[in-house]
């Protein structure tokens, strides 16, 4: 009987040592897996820091040294590559104006070596058409139909011709899949508001290369103009799902 007790008590004994290693290893296993995470998240933090040093490194320096001069964006615009309405993408006068589009808050100037061309009521140049019906002249003189704008000599006197040119538009000619209005049903109205001119026509009567009108500016002097382009009201079903685009243009020569 006492060796039954002795065995008993030995067995037992065995038995919390094993569980007492069972539990030891398990904190051995519990510390390695912390001291895994704890080095794959230093390396994390690492990487981390070296990609934004690398980063930063990599960075445009931005020099704010005190430069006032205004941020034109990409309003230059160069009547040179402007193409004509019989398709020659070279310019019709010797000596276009050519300038960079600032905007002045009450619409874009473009600046150029002889004018300025400001235009009071819109950010370019540009006339643009679509979704648009035949009117009559009275409906298409309207103030929401009208463009207006004006021209300073910056030199001396100068002559300047007026104009009309179509101009490529690739998300108009995809949308409308190039159906361009025909000139035969455009008409335009230009008004001189200092002289109380007025100038009216077809489109397709600029086609050969001519101009709207024509005059001379003197040094300081500024003429306003105001002017609108529409469907004709006669015009039938052909102009459907077509569209318009072009640019007014100011050509300059100096006396």
């Amino acid at each position: 009987m006492f060796n039954n007790m002795e065995n008993r008590d030995l067995f037992f004994e065995e038995e919390k040592k094993e569980e007492k290693d069972n539990k030891k290893s398990i904190w051995i296993i519990l510390l390695y897996i912390i001291l895994i995470m704890c080095l794959m998240f230093a390396v994390i933090i690492t990487s981390a820091s070296f990609l934004n040093a690398t980063i930063k490194k990599n960075e445009p320096i931005i020099d704010d040294g005190g430069d006032t001069t205004p941020d034109t964006g990409d309003d230059e615009i160069n009547v040179d590559e402007i193409p004509s309405d019989s398709g020659d993408n070279d310019s019709t006068t010797s000596h276009p104006s050519t300038g960079t589009g600032e905007n002045k808050g009450d619409g874009t100037t473009i600046v150029t070596d002889d004018i300025d061309i400001t235009f009071t009521e819109q950010d370019d140049s540009k006339i643009r058409m679509n979704y648009a019906y035949p009117i009559s002249e009275e409906k298409a003189l309207e103030n929401d139909n009208t463009i207006k704008f004006n021209i300073t000599s910056n030199k001396g006197n100068a002559n300047y011709k007026i104009t009309l040119q179509d101009i490529k538009d690739e998300e108009l000619e995809n949308a409308y899949n190039n159906r361009r209005i025909d000139h035969k049903y455009l008409r335009y109205y230009l008004k001189n508001l200092n002289t109380n001119e007025e100038y009216r026509g077809l489109l397709s009567d600029l086609d050969n290369n001519s101009y709207i009108c024509s005059g001379t500016i003197n040094k300081g002097e500024k003429i306003n103009y105001t002017i609108a382009v529409w469907i004709d009201k006669d015009a039938g079903n052909e102009v459907q799902n077509s569209f318009y685009i072009g640019e007014l243009v100011v050509d300059v020569e100096g006396e």
